[in-house]
């Protein structure tokens, strides 16, 4: 998302449909690029940095057209962009599983560190998860290219303006106190969260003893009180 600041300032020169159609590209690239990689160090580029880009670029474009269509149903049309959003991590949870680990085994291999890793039969089938992944994210994103415009005689810098009230340059901005006060709700809240997301499989399988199944389900269940939260405070 650290590219969402620079996909914002693009939204006033270029259309939601470029901007989404080069994020979903980007997007659908990620896993492919990955399937090719050797190291764990070049998948975080190929995977994590290169498909943080192209959400990036799917992400705001769509709220900023949402606004235009819908002026004064500006909270309902972010909270169910949003939502859509966070429900996401609900449903492919669940397909992944399904691709990697059908049988629900359990991890075997013991790393040096004490951590716990699948044998070979699992992570074999991971290039074939990528390539569902990136199946998927071409055929959503398809539709989402092709529909998605800007509202006729309704210039995108009106909106930002109209949400914004003012234009600040840069140097002005990041001198707010609503962007600090936005960045400390950040640290507090959304960088937990990530964290979280990021490790509780491995809490759970090596304190909890929990199985691969019973874990994905909990995840998929977080990732939809995600979604359901973001439009209920949308």
């Amino acid at each position: 998302m650290i590219f969402n600041p620079i996909v914002a300032v693009l939204t006033k020169t270029y259309s939601p449909k470029i901007l989404v159609g080069i994020g979903s590209a980007i997007a659908v690239s990620a896993p492919l690029f990955s399937t090719q990689v050797h190291t764990f160090q070049m998948f975080l580029v190929s995977f994590a940095m290169v498909l943080s880009i192209g959400v990036s670029f799917c992400y705001f474009p769509p709220l900023v057209a949402g606004w235009q269509w819908l002026p004064d149903r500006k909270g309902l049309v972010t909270g169910i962009i949003l939502g859509a959003f966070g429900l996401g991590s609900f449903i492919f949870s669940l397909i992944s599983i399904a691709v990697v680990n059908p049988h629900n085994a359990s991890p075997t291999v013991l790393a040096p560190n004490g951590s716990m890793f699948f044998d070979a039969t699992v992570a074999a089938r991971v290039p074939l998860l990528l390539y569902v992944l990136a199946g998927t994210w071409a055929i959503l994103a398809i539709p989402a290219v092709l529909l998605i415009r800007n509202k006729p005689n309704n210039h995108v810098a009106q909106t930002v303006t109209a949400i914004t009230n003012e234009e600040l340059t840069f140097g002005e901005g990041i001198k707010e106190h609503q962007l600090h006060l936005l960045l400390a709700m950040d640290m507090c809240s959304i960088f937990t969260f990530i964290y979280m997301a990021s490790v509780y499989k491995t809490i759970g399988i090596q304190i909890g003893g929990l199985d691969d199944y019973t874990l994905t389900v909990i995840g998929s269940l977080g990732g939809l009180a995600n979604g359901v939260s973001r439009m209920v405070w949308g």
